[in-house]
């Protein structure tokens, strides 16, 4: 059968929970969903519509709640079949078959009593024959006197007596009332008959069900609960789960706010990694020029009519090596790149610290107090990565970075030196009485002579190369050492790399988000 107009939306509501139940259990929306799980479980405790059926006995009282909740078990009888009351959840109300009233039994009228008291709503039931002098007389002293407001009269077994008998019920109770139609439609009367209303239900005779008049009580019954602003309850629950979802929706709905911050230091990391590894090119670039024009000019004077002048340039070529490797233009440039990055990083801080007061002055705007700083752009981990950026920066002063180059050239200077050493070493034995000790025009007739210095210029060229190389291969190898501040900042770029796809992602995931809550939304609204 239909339900009513409140179990319908509450039906629906719990339909529509459900399906929130899944898009819930998101990491994103999962504490505050359980926390309005949480309010509408109280609310379901405190704000439950409590509908009372009662009046006298054997007016049908358990025949109308079986009727209204299709529940089978309730007991049906002539007799006095309920002596306490009996509460039925009803998809979100509570609607209470209560013990008949003015049956003689004083600890039924009590229970039956204490229910209406705290019911929302009390159906008051009566049979053809009327009132009673003694059910009239509480039916005034009870409902007239105290619950006229909240009451439903409903008159049941109609279809016992002819209808012709219809007229004079209706003056009867209208005589009793005390009043003409008005006072009738007050309590929203209504004559019934539930027995052959399951009847035709059950044998699905549809004309039985409309001349037990059941459907005409159901509509009274939902516009009785209308006009008492009794559907509020399930607005309150609407209401919450409304909030939620324009919560979240608003949340989700604009564009992720692009991290201006991040993006404005990758790009000075960016621009100090070019320009770091542009000096260390140019610094590689320089000191092999310097190590090739001291290979040229040294394997030029190796002939025997300047020996004497290869001597004296071989004895000062240790520490014109040592002046090359020592690349002094290289610290100055890093120590330019170093200045520029630790401004561009001023600057961020003190942006963020201004977007982080506006967002701080909003919280105020709309909370009136102080509350938790918050806005579309998460600073956390880039106030992290600056505050240790500038704290590494804060020790590369001009000093550290002369000493790092002059350390550089020290990596160099145990390779060239050896090499130049081994060669002077090895070079030795014949250098030495070899300006003294033999004439110049027999040195060039000489044809052993003339090969062994060809030889002798192609090693010391290989020793110059071999240094050569392995300033290149240093310089290579710094690029990615632990030790040098290239490294750190390239994995400071890849971190801003991986938030950015992070934030990336979760903006896609939001996106769905947004459309699943979307639709929950419209199908709430047509509630």
């Amino acid at each position: 059968m239909e339900q009513l107009e409140f179990t319908q939306k509450t039906s629906q509501l719990n339909k529509i929970l459900q399906e929130l139940e899944s898009i819930g259990q998101d990491a994103l929306l999962a504490k505050d969903f359980g926390q309005l799980k949480q309010t509408l479980k109280q609310k379901d405790e405190d704000e439950t519509l409590r509908i009372a059926v009662c009046g006298q006995y054997s007016a049908g009282k358990s025949t109308l709640v079986q009727a209204l909740t299709d529940d089978q078990t309730i007991k049906i009888g002539q007799d006095i079949t309920t002596d306490k009351v009996q509460e039925y959840n009803w998809n979100g109300l509570k609607i209470a078959d209560t013990p008949g009233i003015c049956a003689g039994r004083q600890d039924h009228d009590a229970l039956s009593k204490e229910y209406i008291r705290k019911a929302d709503l009390l159906i008051y039931m009566l049979t053809i024959q009327g009132f009673s002098p003694v059910v009239g007389d509480n039916f005034k002293k009870l409902v007239q006197g105290e619950y006229a407001a909240k009451t439903m009269l409903l008159m049941n077994k109609r279809n016992q007596e002819s209808s012709e008998n219809e007229v004079n019920w209706i003056k009867d109770t209208k005589e009793f009332l005390g009043g003409g139609d008005d006072e009738l439609a007050k309590y929203y009367f209504t004559i019934v008959d539930i027995e052959d209303y399951l009847l035709g239900v059950k044998e699905n005779e549809p004309e039985l069900v409309a001349a037990s008049n059941f459907e005409t009580f159901k509509e009274k019954l939902n516009q009785f609960i209308r006009d008492r602003n009794l559907l509020g309850k399930v607005t309150s629950r609407k209401n919450c789960m409304d909030g939620f979802l324009d919560y979240y929706i608003q949340q989700f709905s604009p564009e992720n706010k692009k991290d201006e911050f991040s993006r404005r230091l990758k790009v000075a990391y960016g621009t100090a990694i070019r320009n770091c590894e542009k000096a260390l090119r140019e610094a590689s670039l320089r000191i092999r020029s310097g190590i090739k024009d001291m290979k040229h000019n040294l394997v030029g004077l190796l002939r025997d009519e300047s020996i004497k002048e290869f001597k004296t340039a071989a004895d000062n070529a240790e520490l014109g090596l040592e002046k090359v490797l020592d690349d002094q233009q290289l610290a100055g440039e890093l120590d330019s790149i170093v200045e520029d990055l630790k401004k561009e990083v001023e600057d961020l801080q003190g942006d963020a610290n201004n977007y982080e007061a506006k967002m701080a002055e909003l919280a105020r705007k709309f909370h009136g107090k102080d509350g938790d700083i918050g806005g579309p752009i998460d600073l956390g981990p880039l106030k992290q990565g600056m505050t240790k950026l500038a704290g590494t920066l804060s020790t590369l002063n001009k000093e550290t970075l002369v000493k790092f180059v002059h350390s550089l050239g020290g990596k160099f200077k145990p390779h060239g030196a050896t090499k130049w050493t081994k060669w002077l070493n090895k070079a030795g034995k014949w250098l030495g009485p070899l300006a003294v000790a033999l004439d110049i025009i027999q040195l060039g007739m000489d044809k052993k002579h003339q090969l062994e210095m060809e030889d002798r210029r192609k090693e010391l060229a290989q020793t110059f190369n071999d240094i050569e190389n392995g300033v290149v291969a240093e310089f290579d190898k710094i690029k990615d050492d632990e030790g040098f501040m290239l490294s750190d900042w390239k994995k400071e770029v890849a971190d801003i790399e991986a938030r950015e796809q992070e934030a990336l992602n979760l903006q896609l995931h939001k996106k769905e988000l947004l459309r699943q809550l979307q639709e929950v939304k419209q199908k709430l609204q047509s509630i």
